[in-house]
């Protein structure tokens, strides 16, 4: 989706005015990839414990 066309969805897309268009999609992107981090473990019967753990080891 345009960045034009997230402005016109209405008064709360509004902010996107105040970035890049480059900003948008890498808003996007992480969004994306937030989901994805949130879903995959469930689906992969990921260990809670591992979930914990491996970030704070980087």
């Amino acid at each position: 989706m345009s960045k034009e066309k997230l402005a016109a969805a209405g008064a709360s897309a509004r902010w996107v005015e105040d970035f890049s268009a480059g900003g948008v999609k890498a808003i996007g992107a992480l969004e994306v990839l937030a989901a994805v981090g949130l879903i995959l473990p469930a689906v992969l019967h990921i260990d809670r414990f591992w979930c914990r753990w491996l970030p704070s080891a980087w």
